[in-house]
């Protein structure tokens, strides 16, 4: 999820924690995350991606590759989740 980023800041950031949890009365779900710190957009990217596999766009594999990558690349097969959403 890395960009051009600052000279000597670690872009790697540790995920402690992301939760599908059903919203009441609802259909919907809401995605937690929690972490020491994010890049920008990281979560936006994350959730556009759990979205992309969830509604069978890209395969979970997508996910695991990306994971296993060192270093940023340019190329997403997801779309960045927009900054407010109410229900996807």
């Amino acid at each position: 999820f890395s960009n051009l980023g600052r000279p000597g800041r670690n872009p790697v950031k540790h995920v402690l924690r992301c939760d599908l949890v059903p919203l009441r009365d609802s259909q919907g779900l809401r995605i937690e995350v929690e972490g020491a710190g994010f890049l920008y957009k990281q979560v936006r990217h994350m959730v556009g991606a759990l979205l992309a596999v969830g509604d069978g766009r890209m395969d979970a594999q997508v996910i695991r590759n990306a994971l296993a990558t060192t270093g940023s690349t340019t190329h997403k097969p997801w779309t960045v989740a927009p900054a407010k959403v109410s229900m996807l």
